[in-house]
This record gives C-alpha cells, sequence and structure tokens, in this order.
C-alpha cells in the first residue's frame, strides 16, 4: 500500500486508511492514523496532514467537517456512532494532535514549501 501519492495526501490519504476491516487493526481512530504514522515517512507527509486538519478545523462548522468526514471516509458514520467523537472538529484536533506527537520526534523535520503550506486557500 503507498504511503501517500503525488495526488492522495494530507486529510483525502488519511482517509483512504478507514476501509471496512480498519477497526480490527486499532482501538481509536486516532491509534489507526498514529499507526500508519511508521518512522520512514517523510515528515512533508504528516505535515500535509496537519496542514489539512487546520484547515478544515478553522475552516469549517463542526457539522460541516463532520458531514464530509461521514461522506468522504468510508465508514465514517461509524465514527460518530460510538461516542468518542462528538464532531468533525474534535476529530481534526485528534488529527493535528497525532501528527504533533510524531513530528516532535523527528529532528530532521522540515517546514512546508510556500505552495505547500498555502495550497488550497484563496
Amino acid at each position: 500500500m503507498d504511503r501517500s501519492t503525488e495526488f492522495t495526501f494530507g486529510i483525502p490519504w488519511v482517509m483512504g486508511f478507514f476501509h471496512q476491516d480498519w477497526r480490527l487493526d486499532a482501538s481509536t481512530e486516532a491509534e489507526a492514523v498514529a499507526g500508519q504514522f511508521v518512522e520512514e515517512l517523510e515528515p512533508e507527509a504528516v505535515l500535509l496532514v496537519r496542514r489539512d486538519a487546520l484547515l478544515l478545523h478553522d475552516g469549517l462548522p463542526h457539522d460541516q467537517i463532520t458531514v464530509l468526514w461521514k461522506a468522504c471516509a468510508e465508514g465514517g458514520e461509524y465514527f460518530f456512532r460510538r461516542g468518542r467523537l462528538t464532531d468533525g472538529a474534535a476529530w481534526m484536533r485528534q488529527v493535528i494532535e497525532v501528527c504533533d506527537t510524531w513530528l516532535a520526534r523527528r529532528p530532521d523535520t522540515v517546514t512546508l514549501s510556500d505552495a505547500d503550506r498555502y495550497e488550497g486557500t484563496s
């Protein structure tokens, strides 16, 4: 499985982690994401996930993030049914926290280029 490609990165890449049998591999959604952030992963991939999560968290109302997640991730509605996650904003905060934890362990983390930092914003 590709960790990311030039076409799939950031939050769309994370959404791809959640396929039908994912629940069997982790006890929480955040743990499932952390499990994909392996040591050999390029720091830029995690920075792009963090950037997207922050843009969603700061740019959309929590209910719209929830709708977006439910529509885009297979089984996305499962996250919000079990009661651990209250809404999309809570989920994005968890993703940001997972990214920050992984990045804090990496001395080689670079900053995103201007193009990567601002891509998708007006």
